[in-house]
């Protein structure tokens, strides 16, 4: 295994940690992009679905 895949569960924990930290320090942008919607679906979250995919 790589250390990507070793330390998976770090980077995950990392990036929420990032995420609620960057929420913290700018609601107002998060709050832009929750407000980009098409038929009641966040596209910021679609795109982001389709690029896992």
């Amino acid at each position: 295994m790589g250390f990507f895949e070793r330390y998976l569960s770090a980077w995950v924990g990392l990036g929420m940690a990032a995420g609620v930290a960057l929420g913290l320090l700018i609601p107002e942008f998060f709050q832009a992009i929750a407000q980009i919607e098409y038929e009641h679906v966040n596209l910021v979250v679609a795109v982001f679905i389709w690029v896992m995919i």
